[in-house]
């Protein structure tokens, strides 16, 4: 199934997202609208997705998560464990990328311990004045994290909520955070869906390839 999902991600997230010639006047382009913010925090220089390897699965059944960091030119996020140079200050200040998981402990268990988090880069910033190296996540960045469907899980569908916190900059300013734990219905609504469907052993085994 992971050999399926990587499939789907090189035409989902492709390195420069190309689009080919679509339907209309030959060389007709008309006029792009200024985009406008939406949320006021990081998710308008990043747009995340989750795509699971497997739309359907049975019980007991290990699946792949897909989570796509996918950033706006010179935009980056700090790592999931950031290294601060004193040069850049209080490492405190720095938010660190995470994936929370709604419900925990649902049919479907996600493992964060176990995420292959994507490769860091190192660029320059000037947060404080002068250049200094710092390594980021930058452009399409993938975490792949695993789940494991309940043995005990109930047939039908079932939703787990991905909830990405991260920060995203430039090379001199940041912008405010995605939402983030304990800010009540902020972080209460937010996340991602990733709907699966549990299906027994027996459908599964009937279902056409």
């Amino acid at each position: 199934m992971l050999s399926k999902l990587l499939l789907t991600l090189l035409v989902f997230a492709g390195p420069n997202d190309a689009k080919g010639p679509g339907f209309g006047f030959s060389g007709f382009s008309p006029p792009v609208p200024e985009k406008q913010p939406e949320f006021f925090d990081s998710r308008d220089r990043v747009k995340v997705d989750a795509i699971a390897d497997a739309q359907r699965a049975v019980p007991g059944e290990d699946l792949v998560l897909a989570v796509i960091f996918k950033h706006e030119p010179k935009w980056h996020i700090h790592t999931n464990d950031p290294v601060i140079p004193p040069a850049l200050g209080d490492p405190s200040d720095y938010i660190k990328t995470q994936l929370f998981f709604d419900p925990e402990d649902g049919p479907i268990k996600a493992h964060p311990r176990y995420i292959q988090w994507p490769k860091s880069h190192e660029i320059e910033v000037r947060f404080t004045g002068d250049p200094v190296s710092y390594s980021v996540f930058d452009g399409n960045a993938i975490a792949y994290v695993p789940l494991t469907v309940s043995p005990d899980a109930p047939l039908g569908k079932t939703t787990l909520i991905v909830k990405p916190v991260f920060q995203v900059c430039d090379d001199t300013v940041c912008l405010a955070p995605t939402p983030m734990p304990g800010e009540g219905s902020r972080w209460d609504d937010y996340g991602m869906p990733v709907e699966i469907e549990i299906v027994s052993i027996e459908t599964m085994q009937n279902s056409p390839t």
